[in-house]
């Protein structure tokens, strides 16, 4: 696999390792934020003053509070009555006076998915497969023509030690089809994978992002390491269904620490669905501090 070459032939990525001139508005891209802090991604990309329960609410449990509902700082006044820090979304919910199915259904539909009780005792530990899941989840949610894959093992295309068919480990990866994605409505694809086979505890997170629509396949690794052959093999074979799919990776290490490979993982493919270049977002940097504080970000408290 040569780097750093735009070739039609499937055997070639071309590899983004040019330096990044942070001019003018380049600065802010290294702060760009995965939607709405801690409020379900379909609210919208930005967080209302209100917070992620939406205002009809917040009057319900005004009157409930004898809380003047029309008050411009309702939200602040009602966290004040119920002692609930501001951001705290899921703190805040769980404190309305509502039953508990009502708060259920907000809580699934307005908010990220709760952060795990382990963090707050080791508020960097590292992301498992239902951390990731829960997250990306909600994407397919928001976004109706993007689907999740994952996570997945770096064997999933191994043949399955526990069928005697000996199938893929992991069908829906070897079942991706590019045309009939398309046609029934599917322009990308998230995949995230995990370098350790599946018989394994699990050792490092990375990502594949597929643009369908625009013909371009991107792996990102956040210590900038060369896709491993399964999963360049898997991004080749995509090729080989779309004559026009461009391949690429990141040529930049964005991770220093050990801990924040599945919150940058997940950051590139939200970033990419968002719309953002893959060429600018591989020669920008934001440190495993921006991940670690992105965690009060994508998970509620």
């Amino acid at each position: 696999m040569k780097k750093g070459r735009k070739t039609k032939k499937i055997s070639k990525f071309k590899k983004n390792t040019k330096k990044y001139k942070q001019r003018g508005g380049n600065k802010d891209y290294l702060h760009k934020t995965p939607g709405p802090q801690q409020c379900h991604p379909r609210v919208g990309e930005n967080r209302s003053s209100e917070g992620c329960i939406p205002i009809d609410i917040l009057k319900k449990v005004a009157d409930k509070l004898k809380i003047d509902s029309n008050s411009q700082d309702l939200r602040k006044q009602i966290e004040e009555k119920l002692n609930v820090k501001p951001i705290h979304e899921y703190s805040f919910v769980k404190a309305l006076p509502l039953d508990e199915k009502e708060k259920q259904s907000l809580i699934k539909q307005y908010l990220r998915p709760k952060m795990p009780e382990s963090w707050k005792s080791d508020p960097d530990k590292w992301l498992n497969s239902n951390d990731i899941t829960y997250v990306m989840e909600q994407y397919e949610e928001a976004f109706p023509a993007f689907e999740f894959m994952g996570p997945h093992p770096i064997d999933f295309a191994a043949p399955d030690p526990y069928t005697k068919d000996g199938k893929c480990l992991i069908n829906e990866m070897c079942e991706i089809r590019v045309t009939n994605a398309l046609k029934e409505g599917t322009e990308s694809i998230g995949v995230i994978y995990n370098l350790d086979p599946h018989f394994k505890g699990g050792s490092h997170w990375v990502a594949v992002y597929i643009d369908l629509k625009h013909h371009k396949t991107y792996y990102f690794d956040s210590y900038a390491i060369e896709p491993p052959k399964q999963i360049a093999t898997f991004m080749k074979w995509l090729t080989t269904q779309d004559s026009e799919m461009k391949l690429f990776y990141n040529g930049n290490r964005f991770q220093k620490g050990g801990s924040e490979c599945g919150m940058y993982s997940m950051y590139f493919i939200i970033r990419m669905l968002e719309g953002d270049d893959f060429q600018a977002f591989s020669r920008t940097k934001p440190p495993d501090s921006f991940m670690l504080d992105l965690r009060d970000w994508m998970f509620s408290t």
